[in-house]
Formats: C-alpha cells, structure tokens, sequence
C-alpha cells in the first residue's frame, strides 16, 4: 500500500513538474509570439512608412511636374502668340515692301519724264538766247550804235532783214521780237527752275523710298531670324511636353504600384496579427483544457498501466532546453531539408516557425495543423 501511496505521489510530482514545464512552454512562446509580433509589426511598420515617404516624395514629384507642364503650357501659348504676331507684321511689311517699291517705281518713271522736259525745256532755252542776242546784235546794227559789231549771219530762226523796207519798221519789228524773246526766256526759266525743284524732290522722294525699302528689308530679315527662333523654341517647349507627359505618366504609375504594395503590407500586418492572436488564443485554452484533464486522469488510470507506460515510455531525444521544441542546430538542418521556396505563401516569422514544426511533427506544429483545420 505504501509503494502504491509513493508511486501514485511520485506520479503526481511528475505530473506537476510536467504542468510546470508546460507552462513554462506556454509562456516561452507566448513571448516568441510577442517578439514576432513585435518584430513583424516594426519590420511591417517600417516597411509601410518607408513606402509612404517614397510615395510623398513621388507625390511630391508629382505635383512639380504638374507644375512645371503647366508652365511649360503657358510658355507655349506665349510663343505661339509671338509667332502668330510676327507672322501678321511679317505680312504687313511684305504689303508695305511692295507698296513702296510700286511708288518707288512710279517717282523713277516721273523722275526721268522730267528729266526729259527739263532737257528739252534747257534746249529751248539756249534756242531762244541765240535768238535773243542776234536779234540785239541786228537792232544795233540798224540803229547805227557806234562801236557796234559787224552783221551776223541770218538765223533760221531770226531771218534776215529784207533789203527793201523802211528802218523804222525793221526797228519795230525787232524790238517786239526781242520783248518777247525775254518774254520767252522768263518763262522756259521759270520753267526750268521749276523742272529742277521737281527733279530735287523727286531724287529726295527716291532716296527716302530705298531708305524705307531698306530698312523693310532688315525688318524682315529680323522678322524672319525671330520667327525661326519662335518656330524653334516652340518646337523644344513640344518636346519638354511631351516629355513632362511621358514622366508623368511614368510617376502616376509608381505612384500606383506604391499604394498597392502599402495596401498589401497593411493587409499581411493584418493577417499576421489576427493569425498570431488565434494561435496564442488557442494555445490558452489548449492548456485549460489540459490542466483541466491532467489529475482525473492521474485518478483513473490503473497503477500497472502506469508502471507499464512508465517502464516502456522512450525517452525524447533533446534538441534544446525543450524536448519537443525545434533549437539550436536542428533548425539549419530543417532549413536545408525544408526551403523557402516550400512555402505556399511569402515567408513571415511565423509561417516559417510553422513550417519547421511541422516539419519536426512537433507538438506545436500539431496544435496548428489542428487549429488551421
């Protein structure tokens, strides 16, 4: 009686050691899972805030580049308005070129019509001076001036005077003939004095037209060499749009795959959380529950199915401080026999901590298997 009383005693400390190495299991990996956890959270929470500040620096280059299209915008309608107004006084000096070049034509045939009156207009008036003077020299010679000079011959234009006639006559007649030879000389002065204001004008008119077509000239060119420049920086602010548009389009698309990979990470954070709390809820009441059943079971189990089991059960190899947990060497192994690439599901701590348990056929990698299904 008293072997069977130390026997059940020895029993009922074993069990108890049993309970408190279980617990102290339970509360091993309760702070497993609570460095997880943490370490997932922080690693996630790093991960999740590195993300945002790449998508405000994205965001942030977003909206410079929406800045600088819109500049880049206006500039263009800036240049297009320039091109446009050079192209209307381009035009206008084209009319105003050709309009000047018609008047120059006009004043250069007026120029040398009157260049040709004044031409003739000098001949007539050297004609009429000859007349003049030969007709003086014939109202001397018939007055009898002394010292006058000797007769000249007749002109066709002032003939002779005939022999017959009375002097006073041919006096009269000659003295009219003079009056209005001066009167003829008066008149083809004026009118040459007249021809040549016209031709100064005519010559300033000429001269101040080239000027003007000249410096139309320049005009265009200037225009010409402005608006090739124009034409050209609208060409280089096309292809910085372009440009800006292509980027933009580049930036909205990382900006994107950003915010899909920041709402993937806080849905795997989630997942992990909620997954990590099931695991630590089920690990509690898996211990309640045996706690609960360990001395009923100590009561009615007979005392030689005890000392059987007791006598046959195999020791457990060790591979750490606990003999159903996976440490020290055995994990490099599991990793080697068991890669990453197994895993269904991108590797976290915890399904990697699964997978070696499971692996192992350890008691935790049951208790999961269990839960999962």
């Amino acid at each position: 009686m008293n072997d069977i009383v130390n026997r059940l005693n020895t029993e009922l400390q074993d069990l108890e050691r049993h309970r408190w190495g279980q617990e102290d299991e339970i509360r091993r990996l309760r702070t497993e899972i609570d460095d997880l956890q943490q370490a997932s959270n922080g690693g996630s929470a790093r991960r999740i805030q590195d993300l945002r500040l790449v998508a405000d620096g994205q965001a942030a280059e977003l909206n410079e580049i929406n800045r600088r299209l819109a500049r880049t915008e206006q500039r263009l309608l800036s240049v297009e308005e320039d091109r446009d107004r050079l192209d209307r006084e381009l035009d206008h000096s084209v009319e105003e070129a050709v309009q000047l070049r018609s008047q120059l034509d006009d004043r250069s045939h007026e120029l040398q019509w009157t260049q040709d009156e004044l031409a003739t207009s000098i001949r007539s008036l050297d004609r009429v001076t000859t007349a003049l003077r030969n007709a003086e020299a014939e109202l001397d010679r018939e007055r009898g001036t002394p010292g006058g000079s000797a007769p000249l011959a007749p002109t066709p234009s002032v003939p002779a005077p005939a022999a017959s006639g009375s002097t006073s006559t041919s006096v009269t007649r000659l003295s009219e003939e003079l009056r209005q030879a001066r009167r003829d000389l008066t008149s083809l002065q004026a009118a040459r004095d007249v021809s040549t204001g016209r031709v100064v004008q005519l010559e300033g008119d000429i001269r101040r037209l080239r000027e003007e077509v000249s410096q139309l000239n320049q005009n265009q060119a200037t225009s010409a060499t402005e608006n090739s420049d124009l034409r050209a920086k609208l060409a280089d602010a096309r292809r910085d749009v372009r440009a800006l548009e292509a980027q933009l389009s580049d930036v909205q698309d990382a900006y994107a795959g950003l915010r899909r990979a920041n709402d993937e990470s806080e849905g795997g954070l989630d997942d992990v959380s909620t997954a990590l709390s099931r695991v630590v809820e089920w690990i509690r009441l898996r211990h309640a529950a045996g706690a609960a059943a360990s001395p009923s079971s100590a009561s009615t189990t007979p005392t030689g199915k005890r000392a059987r089991d007791r006598g046959t059960r195999k020791p457990v190899p060790g591979v750490g401080y606990r003999d159903d947990l996976i440490t020290g060497a055995n994990i490099q192994a599991l990793i080697n026999s068991r890669p990453w690439t197994v895993l269904a599901n991108p590797a976290t701590p915890l399904t990697f901590d699964l997978a070696l348990h499971r692996g192992a056929q350890t008691r935790l990698g049951r208790i999961a298997d269990a839960y999962l299904a």
